[in-house]
């Protein structure tokens, strides 16, 4: 297929047949090609982009890369948590729906924020039997910073911390709820 972009060169390491490429906004985009990969494979696949100028991502993801697009009628939810009083301990997280213009919003409060999205998510795992995917935006500032803020007070970046939650929650990777950040 014609696009106007370079063939990647894929090369082969340990069996592994990938190429390192571009996208429009000078990130780069590991390119793996596994033919005889076990279905299981691909539900470890996690994809998340953000991108300058949409349509020339749009354009390079489709053709390019080979992917599509969400339906736009596939569930999107954002989850909004506010920071509770820390002296108001729970075993329930009550969350609420919300409609906000075209947007379905979960709306919480908790004093500790990374927890009650991994027990959120967690839960929205078990009650419709898919994986959710969570995403982040990087938080500015310096990371050595927020691992001694972490080791301290056992306070954090978001993401992180969430992600750590559920990994001690959830021991099994392949039906721990998916973070990305980006």
């Amino acid at each position: 297929m014609d696009n106007g972009l370079a063939a990647p060169a894929f090369k082969t390491v340990d069996g592994i047949r990938s190429a390192l490429a571009a996208d429009p906004d000078g990130e780069w985009v590991q390119l793996v090609v596994a033919p005889n990969a076990p279905k299981e494979t691909y539900g470890r696949l996690e994809i998340g982009i953000a991108a300058n100028d949409l349509e020339k991502s749009r354009l390079f993801y489709r053709t390019f890369v080979g992917l599509e697009e969400l339906p736009p009628d596939d569930p999107i939810l954002f989850l909004e948590i506010r920071p509770a009083d820390a002296s108001d301990f729970a075993n329930v997280l009550h969350v609420r729906g919300a409609q906000v213009t075209d947007y379905r919003v979960l709306r919480c409060s908790s004093p500790a924020i990374p927890n009650a999205m991994a027990g959120l998510l967690l839960d929205l795992r078990d009650r419709t039997g898919s994986i959710p995917h969570a995403y982040f935006g990087w938080t500015e500032g310096n990371p050595l910073a927020y691992l001694l803020k972490f080791l301290a007070l056992g306070e954090g970046d978001t993401a992180p911390v969430c992600r750590e939650v559920l990994r001690k929650a959830e021991p099994n990777p392949e039906i721990r709820p998916r973070i990305h950040v980006g």
